[in-house]
């Protein structure tokens, strides 16, 4: 088995910055309930832009990574950070997957033996059979949550 996935596209953080700048402009001019050439205005969506960007780019250098699963390791390379995590597949304690039965969006959760936790969100249900029977076989604790009430995972052909 190899899954490759990454978490995030480097164009939507610059379009997310370039949408902010006109809403901000907007929502605190009818907000301030004032001119927005005023100083005192001015100054403050200066601040609150500049505030909203550096969260943004901090989360951004924390969650934007790309994964790699191989058949006897999960490589982890964080792109903004220029940090790359290798974790053997002996090194899991266990893995919980939730299967979201509304929507597209599910979620394959790593709990590593040094209490860190790692979170693969894929819209694939292949993906989380494939990665359900891969670590059922190599002998890690599988948790799925978000079956109906009394299923299991092999009702399903996991």
């Amino acid at each position: 088995m190899k899954i490759i996935k990454e978490n995030a596209n480097l164009d939507a953080l610059l379009l997310l910055l370039l949408i902010l700048i006109p809403f901000d402009y907007i929502f605190f001019g009818a907000y301030i309930n004032e001119k927005i050439e005023e100083p005192f205005s001015i100054i403050f969506i200066v601040v609150i832009i500049i505030v909203e960007m550096i969260f943004l780019i901090s989360f951004s250098i924390r969650n934007i990574y790309r994964i790699e699963i191989n058949e006897n390791k999960i490589e982890i390379a964080y792109k903004l950070k220029k940090e790359n995590k290798r974790y053997e597949i002996t090194n899991i304690k266990r893995i919980v997957i939730s299967n979201s039965q509304r929507n597209a969006m599910h979620n394959i959760n790593f709990y590593f033996d040094d209490n860190s936790k790692f979170s693969l969100p894929t819209s694939e249900k292949e993906n989380l059979k494939k990665a359900y029977r891969f670590f059922k076989d190599k002998d890690v604790e599988c948790k799925v949550v978000g079956l109906p009430t009394g299923r299991t995972p092999e009702d399903y052909n996991w």
